[in-house]
C-alpha cells in the first residue's frame, strides 16, 4: 500500500489548483463569500498535498533502507538501523 502513497497529494494539488479560477469568478461576479470559501479549500489543499509528500518522501527512504532477508520460499525485509544513530555495524550484512 506504500507505493499508492503519493495519489493523495497529486489530488490535492489538482484539487487546489482548480480552485484558482474558481475564485477568480467568484470575484469579478462580486462573490466575496465564495472567494473567501475558495480560498480556505486552496489553503487546505496546499497543506495536505505539502505533508503528505513529506510522509511518502520518509516511506520511500525507509523502504531503500530495509535490508533484504532471504527465508524459505520469500523475502522478508528487517528494519534497517543506520550506524551512526546506534553506533552499531550495518545489520545488512
Amino acid at each position: 500500500m506504500e507505493k499508492w502513497t503519493i495519489l493523495t497529494p497529486i489530488s490535492a494539488i489538482c484539487l487546489g489548483l482548480i480552485m484558482i479560477p474558481v475564485a477568480y469568478i467568484h470575484n469579478k461576479r462580486k462573490e466575496i463569500k465564495n472567494v473567501i470559501i475558495n480560498i480556505f479549500i486552496f489553503t487546505i489543499c496546499c497543506i495536505i498535498a505539502y505533508y503528505r509528500i513529506k510522509k511518502s518522501r520518509k516511506v520511500t527512504v525507509h523502504m531503500k533502507e530495509a535490508c533484504p532477508i532471504k527465508t524459505k520460499g520469500s523475502l522478508v525485509l528487517k528494519d534497517f538501523k543506520h550506524p551512526k544513530k546506534n553506533g552499531t555495524e550495518n545489520r545488512c550484512k
